[in-house]
């Protein structure tokens, strides 16, 4: 199975950064941490280097699935 790929921003400097999906089961990504109430299951933290050689930013992503906006309490 082929894994998505998402292309994402830096947020220090704006550099265009292409990232994997870790899986099927964490659809959703967020550079800042969600909430729990937001969160169905886990999330995955994975920190990434910006490419761009100027900033180096060190870039944490959060994959998780998200709750039905009903669901959240």
């Amino acid at each position: 199975m082929c894994k998505a790929r998402v292309t994402l921003r830096c947020p220090n400097c704006n550099w265009q950064l292409e990232v994997t999906r870790p899986d099927s089961l964490h659809p959703s990504f967020s550079l800042d941490k969600p909430q729990e109430n937001e969160v169905e299951g886990n999330i995955i933290e994975e920190v990434y280097n910006c490419k761009n050689r100027r900033c180096n930013a060190k870039v944490t992503v959060y994959w998780y699935e998200a709750k039905l906006f009903l669901d959240r309490g």
